[in-house]
């Protein structure tokens, strides 16, 4: 079955939100208890999680695709960009060359040519340009 293209947004509670109750040794695992079958948080997993890796800020980045496996084996492909990432038109023509694999940048973004190349396109579309480069998500 298809749908119509959109975004779809999936609520994630945060491993470092995540609170472990000290008398029942539970876990708080979900935003919305009643969206609990879109995921499939393995609790002994999710507990050391919370445990070893709850002060490292990417962990969620990568831990959203394993809990939420029941909801995105639906789909052909995800797409996981940073938050500072916008998606034009043009990227709804884009298809991988492989079906399964992980497709990643190459980073360079930072090079003289792509420097000049953004402070030309924010020159073009009348944006601010700061001129420092080398920032990138890490």
């Amino acid at each position: 079955e298809t749908e119509p293209p959109r975004g779809r947004i999936f609520l994630y509670l945060r491993i470092s939100n995540r609170k472990i109750n000290s008398v029942t040794n539970h876990q708080t695992i979900f935003v919305d208890t009643n969206k609990k079958e879109l995921f499939n948080i393995n609790i002994p997993r999710s507990t050391l999680l919370y445990r070893h890796l709850s002060t490292y800020g990417y962990i969620d980045s990568v831990n959203i695709i394993a809990e939420g496996y029941p909801t995105f084996k639906y789909y052909d492909f995800i797409l996981k960009t940073d938050i500072d990432v916008f998606i034009t038109k043009q990227f709804a023509k884009f298809i991988p060359f492989v079906h399964s694999g992980l497709l990643v940048g190459r980073g360079g973004y930072s090079s003289d040519f792509n420097n000049r190349r953004l402070a030309r396109i924010a020159r073009d579309m009348n944006w601010t340009h700061q001129g420092i480069p080398n920032i990138g998500s890490t």
